[in-house]
């Protein structure tokens, strides 16, 4: 009886083992929900319990932790600064665990890949890797998110994606957990100004910025790394940035509006030339020219040997993308 006991305590000695033996999936939906919510009552009828139970259960929940997780007040409750890092961590565990279910539901058929992307590249882009991946015959079931930067990286970092495959701005990097993540940039993306192909200015040889400061803009709502390359472009020769006359996010509209004589934009130069190629806009010979960040393949440190980030990196290697480790 001794001896176990004193077993007992030894392995009881990491503050890490503790926690783990004592927390439940369920603490964990309840710190989500109070996130959420903010409210004991709320989160007590959302989970089918009393809210003294949902009390007591929160007090054992920071007693495992040893720090309050939540403040209180007679309005609610709102999350402590630690206890918002316990929160990002709940909710990657919760979306970890559905991933981990869908996962083994497909197990003996392929692999699950939920990835993130620039619009843009689902049309430059995004073919040519599925395709890479099917020739190699990974049978992989891919779904595929479509947004910007910002919205991207929350549903990265609440284990929503696996990986994410987009141009995004070293400000947006900053704010992510160092070592938490991987980025590998693949390539530069330039930044085309459009203009339908009757327009004055896709007869000259050469546009400066100055020429196209009073045309109508149609440009991306901020923030955005097109809106923010265009500011930066008109900011670096000494000009206001123009307030843009139509707003419209997708570049593939965007170039739609353009053709359809709405305006001037600004695009990814990749979708710019497929564009061009199809006789559907003409391309401004500005100078300077302006520049999109690098579009990187970023994924999970922790990750990196899972099924869906292996599939990913051996098809970027294939159309020589990455380079082989």
């Amino acid at each position: 009886m001794v001896t176990i006991r004193s077993l007992l305590v030894i392995a009881m000695r990491d503050p890490e083992d503790a926690l783990i033996s004592r927390l439940r999936f369920r603490h964990l939906e309840l710190i989500r929900s109070l996130g959420a919510t903010g409210s004991l009552h709320k989160t007590a009828k959302s989970m089918n319990l009393s809210q003294p139970a949902i009390s007591k259960a929160l007090v054992e929940i920071e007693s495992s932790f040893g720090f309050r997780l939540f403040g209180r007040s007679p309005s609610g409750v709102a999350v402590t600064p630690r206890g918002q890092a316990i929160l990002e961590g709940a909710t990657l565990l919760l979306n970890g665990l559905r991933h981990v279910r869908r996962g083994a539901l497909h197990a003996e058929r392929r692999v699950m890949i939920r990835m993130g992307v620039n619009s843009f590249l689902t049309v430059t882009l995004v073919p040519r890797l599925l395709w890479t991946l099917r020739k190699h015959g990974d049978e992989a079931s891919v779904s595929l998110w479509e947004g910007r930067g910002p919205q991207m990286f929350e549903l990265f970092r609440s284990g929503e994606l696996d990986a994410l495959l987009v141009a995004v701005s070293s400000d947006l990097v900053q704010f992510q957990p160092a070592g938490a993540m991987t980025m590998k940039p693949l390539f530069k993306e330039g930044l085309a100004v459009v203009a339908a192909v009757d327009h004055p200015l896709a007869r000259r040889r050469r546009v400066s910025w100055r020429n196209v400061v009073e045309e109508r803009w149609i440009l991306p709502q901020a923030p955005s790394v097109v809106e923010e390359a265009i500011r930066s472009a008109f900011v670096s020769q000494g000009l206001v940035p123009p307030r843009p006359w139509i707003e419209s996010m997708p570049p593939v509209t965007n170039i739609e509006l353009v053709a359809a004589g709405h305006g001037i934009s600004a695009v990814p130069s990749s979708l710019a030339r497929t564009a061009r190629e199809r006789g559907l806009i003409s391309e401004l010979r500005i100078e300077p020219k302006g520049q999109l960040p690098p579009v990187s393949f970023i994924f999970r440190s922790a990750e990196a040997e899972s099924p869906a980030i292996r599939a990913l990196s051996r098809v970027l290697e294939a159309r020589g993308l990455l380079q082989k480790p």
